[in-house]
């Protein structure tokens, strides 16, 4: 079962998952630009021997960081917004477990 969808409210969902995904990766961007000019300030006034726990920690939250952005993209992108955690029980059961929804879903 396919929520009918105008071609105005299709033209505002495709907007604001665009706007959603530019969000997305240019906060990345801002951290992992913020991340390695830290790094770069760090090494150079105290070198290599003098980073710490957080300074290597960064780095593990980072790959974290780039994990949740990457599955929030794929939400969007690959299964194209389409979630089963908005839907009733009955709107579940009404989804054909042959069709292309439900394997999105």
């Amino acid at each position: 079962m396919s929520i009918p969808m105008t071609p105005e409210a299709q033209a505002k969902a495709e907007a604001a998952l665009h706007a959603f995904v530019v969000e997305d990766w240019t906060l990345f961007s801002i951290c992992l630009t913020l991340t390695i000019f830290r790094t770069y300030g760090r090494t150079r006034n105290a070198g290599w021997g003098g980073l710490q726990g957080d300074d290597y920690f960064i780095f593990v939250a980072l790959v974290f960081y780039a994990a949740e952005t990457t599955l929030a993209y794929l939400v969007g992108a690959v299964a194209m917004g389409l979630a089963n955690n908005g839907m009733t029980k009955e709107q579940r059961e009404t989804i054909d477990p042959n069709g292309e929804e439900y394997r999105l879903r």
